[in-house]
């Protein structure tokens, strides 16, 4: 099966981190040296056409992993993660609102992948390793968060 990518007209313009807290417990004496941590991870996303740039956008991602373990349990990994990119929209075709939802949905994928690269070097030199976050499905995410509204 072969996939078929199409170029999307959306430049990155810049992004940058506005929040970056990861905590590693250290492993307590005869427990396993692997991450235990919670799986519900709490993403949102946020868009916006930035005033007097009506063909950018600012997309924010923030991915939150809680210290929330059950009772008698105990996690040794957290984190929350903030980052905002600026995008613009290169389409002679379209304008950014009949678009807004593509752009975030990629703008967020993009974001993603930053915070992926961030949270594994922050964690490389951990007991446990570096931490590769998993695949998310963005559309799901950004799907379940316009229901929310």
């Amino acid at each position: 099966m072969a996939i078929q990518f199409q170029l999307l007209p959306l430049k990155i313009l810049d992004y940058h981190f506005t929040e970056c807290s990861v905590t590693v417990l250290t492993p307590e004496k005869g427990e396993p040296c692997q991450y235990k941590m919670s799986k519900e991870f709490s993403i949102s996303t946020h868009f916006d056409v930035v005033p007097n740039l009506s063909e950018t956008a600012q997309v924010r991602v923030r991915i939150a992993l809680p210290n929330n373990p059950p009772e008698g349990e105990r996690y040794n990994l957290y984190f929350n993660i903030d980052v905002v990119g600026l995008f613009e929209n290169m389409s002679k075709k379209e304008k950014l609102a009949d678009i807004k939802e593509i752009v975030e949905i990629n703008a967020a994928a993009m974001l993603t992948s930053a915070v992926r690269e961030r949270l594994a070097a922050m964690t490389a030199g951990s007991p446990y390793g570096k931490y590769i976050l998993p695949a998310l499905s963005i559309s799901r995410t950004a799907e379940s968060s316009k229901k929310a509204q």
